[in-house]
């Protein structure tokens, strides 16, 4: 299999965004297309921006018309991402600004599912979950983190991420029998 190329444009625009807006919106007004250029897995300069938690580069690009629901190689878009690293911030301005609570990744994970596994979720602040958790609305919470990950979810994350997934109706499922009274 082949490498993917990076596209230079990505590393000119995330750079300049971060060093030198003069400079990126001079890029952006020369060609509107480089706000999509691509590094070697698929990410865009706000996608990577994003999961670097650099919340005013993100807004910036985004009043610039960066994709906010944007994916790269993988299906992961910014919400995902900046979910599953526990980024509050980052991810209210993403779905302030339209970002799909609902998007799947390769894996089938989303923003609640990745939040609830997430490097985060070892944390007991539960704030973030709360907040993803209202985005999906009547949703149904077993319905956003998939079967096989609730388990691990259940084991591995902070007892107040399993407290209020419990609170919203997340239900463990085990191969015993419901019947049983144990």
């Amino acid at each position: 299999m082949s490498e993917k190329q990076s596209d230079p444009r990505f590393y000119a625009l995330r750079d300049a965004v971060v060093d030198d807006r003069a400079e990126a919106k001079r890029m952006i007004d020369a060609d509107p297309s480089c706000v999509h250029a691509r590094n070697s897995i698929g990410e865009t300069a706000l996608h990577y921006l994003a999961v670097e938690d650099m919340l005013d580069a993100v807004e910036w690009l985004a009043a610039c018309g960066a994709d906010i629901d944007t994916r790269n190689d993988f299906g992961g878009t910014p919400l995902t991402e900046a979910s599953q690293l526990g980024y509050l911030e980052m991810c209210r301005f993403l779905l302030r600004n339209g970002a799909d609570i609902f998007a799947k990744d390769m894996d089938g994970g989303n923003a609640v599912s990745a939040a609830a596994s997430g490097d985060f979720a070892a944390n007991s602040d539960t704030a973030l979950l709360e907040m993803l958790i209202a985005a999906i609305g009547d949703t149904d919470i077993n319905d956003m983190i998939d079967e096989d990950d609730i388990e691990s979810i259940v084991r591995n994350a902070h007892p107040n991420v399993v407290s209020v997934l419990q609170k919203h109706g997340l239900q463990h499922r085990t191969s015993t029998s419901s019947s049983d009274t144990h």
